[in-house]
């Protein structure tokens, strides 16, 4: 069973504190936490205040994670490895999308699964059907590679986050 608490420390070594970049689509964040994409989030109210350290902001940072990400897409079934990158490709990229880059990785181990974006029992089970952890792992970093790229190719001003999301990848 996978803990959470390795995970989230892992992603928020790459989700800092307060960043504010309008070249960046999550445009205003807190630890990764999107205004845009999160307006009702009770952090802002902390983040408003600049009280950046206060205790109950660090606990709504990690409940939002874990509600959001973490059990939304019931990473508690997978190995740690597998979860710590799935977790982290949903907090970067949406849960949806990382469920999609999970599946079709499975997949490529001619695993019949379905490619829909939802982590269910069918998908955990497939899961248990992959023969090498380490294998799946670099499948899934490839897969969010090619992800990174094509975002690049597709809009230039984003370039500039390529060689941080690879760190990101590979690390």
């Amino acid at each position: 069973m996978a803990n959470f608490k390795i995970a989230l420390s892992k992603t928020l070594k790459f989700e800092g504190g307060y960043v504010n970049d309008p070249v960046d689509k999550g445009q205003e964040t807190f630890k990764g936490v999107s205004r845009k994409n999160w307006p009702k989030w009770p952090g802002w109210i902390y983040v408003d205040n600049k009280d950046f350290t206060n205790p109950v902001l660090q606990d709504l940072v990690e409940t939002f994670y874990k509600d959001n990400f973490w059990s939304n897409l019931k990473l508690d079934n997978f190995g740690q490895e597998i979860s710590n990158f799935v977790f982290d490709t949903a907090v970067n990229q949406g849960s949806k999308s990382a469920a999609i880059l999970l599946q079709t990785a499975i997949s490529e181990f001619n695993i019949p699964i379905t490619v829909d974006g939802e982590i269910g029992l069918a998908t955990i089970k497939a899961y248990k059907s992959v023969d090498s952890e380490v294998l799946l792992l670099y499948t899934l970093k490839s897969l969010r590679t090619k992800v990174y790229i094509k975002i690049c190719e597709n809009n230039i001003n984003q370039k500039k986050y390529f060689f941080g999301w690879l760190k990101r990848v590979f690390s």
